[in-house]
């Protein structure tokens, strides 16, 4: 008799341990009975905690903007999606394969609506009139040690993506041409020049695309990075970062060579070499930061080159976060050289002229405050620019000025 009381009292132990299994195993939802329903109720939770080898974590950005321009003729006020910190969404899956040794994937798509480097007179959309648009920023594998660096497989940044906009303040603005690419520069009689202020100034910013990168670990401050892809186009960059004392810095340096028009792509060839540095002295918050590059191109008749810097403040002046002040300065040479402008503006006169050189000169500012506690950063920029242009045989280009005032509010999560 006691072998089956025995037997009968971890039969009751059994049955409380399995209600017990399925009670935690329930997720907070007591009345679901369908076996198709609990299946994906438990799907769901996978893929938002990802499995028990892959962790998965979800970021983002959302950021939306007022655009109010004047060109010298026109003036209007959009809204928009901020070319260099737009909307977007990441997922991002890691698991480790020994110590020292991980795999991964990175996967970002871009929503951008009515962004800012592709708006222009006449055109609020700014994507052909279709509103709205979405892009793969990045959808790559890599695999990851602590001793020998990573490599990286697939739509990716280059080596020499990013290496010109260094920075350790949160400005939200850099070399790159971020309010006005696609506006068309004006000529002083109110006619379209067929050039856009991003045909005769530019950044040099890296590419993205898809790739083979390899990135080694840090090495005294010291990151070495090169890529390889996209029919014949070959980078490579060497960044730092490190602190003494009081001060911050982080700089970078990147080199570029890339010719895809003999497979027929639109990539004439052309080397660059861009780079980027930035100082903060942490207790003031006071920082610089610097920027220059160089292009030798087979669509221009000159070699190019820009060289632009911002300075300011970045401080916590109240209890929400910091705020940063900054004013900056940079000027593009020859970018322009050896084009003809052919960019429409619907009901405006084209004014089509060979480029013989280029000069644009550009004024900017502006105020970030970040509220902490909801991850926010409320920002205002003014952005002005001036261009001298010379027509093949030497004769000057009066043109309009352009200004720009952008605001607006980005969420990260």
């Amino acid at each position: 008799m006691l072998y089956r009381k025995l037997a009968f009292a971890a039969m009751l132990v059994l049955a409380a341990g399995a209600m017990t299994t399925a009670h935690a195993a329930d997720l907070g939802s007591k009345d679901v009975s369908d076996l198709e329903d609990r299946v994906a109720e438990l799907e769901a939770t996978a893929a938002r905690k990802g499995n028990r080898n892959v962790s998965l974590t979800i970021t983002g950005i959302v950021n939306r903007a007022l655009l109010a321009w004047d060109d010298g003729v026109d003036s209007d006020t959009y809204i928009v999606d901020p070319t260099h910190h737009s909307s977007r969404v990441a997922f991002k899956g890691e698991a480790g394969i020994n110590p020292g040794l991980k795999s991964g994937f990175f996967i970002e798509a871009e929503f951008r609506d009515s962004s800012s480097g592709t708006v222009f007179q006449g055109d609020d959309e700014g994507v052909g009139g279709t509103p709205g648009e979405i892009r793969i920023r990045h959808s790559n594998v890599y695999i990851d040690s602590e001793k020998l660096g990573r490599i990286t497989l697939g739509q990716q940044s280059s080596a020499a993506k990013d290496v010109n906009t260094i920075s350790l303040s949160n400005n939200m603005d850099n070399a790159n041409i971020d309010a006005p690419p696609a506006f068309r520069v004006r000529s002083s009689d109110g006619r379209n020049t067929g050039l856009a202020w991003g045909d005769i100034a530019n950044g040099l910013d890296g590419n993205r695309g898809d790739f083979i990168r390899y990135d080694s670990p840090a090495i005294y401050g010291f990151i070495l990075s090169a890529a390889w892809g996209e029919d014949d186009y070959v980078d490579a960059a060497i960044r730092f970062k490190g602190e003494w004392n009081s001060f911050r810095l982080a700089a970078g340096i990147g080199y570029t060579w890339a010719d895809d028009s003999a497979t027929g792509g639109k990539i004439p060839e052309v080397e660059q070499v861009a780079g980027s540095a930035s100082l903060l002295h942490v207790p003031t918050g006071l920082f610089l930061t610097v920027a220059g590059g160089q292009l030798d191109s087979d669509a221009l008749t000159k070699e190019a080159f820009f060289y632009y810097a911002d300075t300011g403040i970045m401080r916590k002046f109240n209890s929400y976060g910091a705020t940063t002040f900054y004013v900056g300065h940079g000027h593009y040479e020859d970018f322009g050289a050896g084009l003809i402008g052919n960019k429409q503006i619907t009901g405006v006169a084209l004014d089509a002229f060979l480029v013989e050189s280029s000069e644009v000169n550009r004024f900017s500012g502006g105020v970030v405050q970040t509220f902490d506690a909801a991850a926010l950063d409320l920002y205002a920029q003014f952005h002005y620019y001036e261009a001298d242009l010379t027509k093949a045989g030497g004769d000057k280009v009066d043109t309009e000025a352009f200004f720009a005032v952008l605001t607006g509010a980005r969420i990260k999560f």
